[in-house]
């Protein structure tokens, strides 16, 4: 195996831990947007839109 052949495993390990963190930082900074979602407000919202026609 050559060495860029051995270098991916370690490359792929680094953006996906990249990719964590850039997530949690997003959650953390729009915690705005998620708090909704947990305590039921946009299931309020939708039923106060779709009402009946909701599944």
């Amino acid at each position: 195996m050559g060495p860029r052949r051995e270098r991916l495993p370690v490359l792929l390990r680094s953006r996906a831990r990249r990719a964590v963190r850039s997530t949690a930082r997003w959650y953390l900074e729009h915690e705005d947007w998620w708090t909704g979602i947990l305590s039921g407000e946009y299931v309020r919202y939708y039923g106060e839109q779709y009402g009946a026609r909701l599944p």
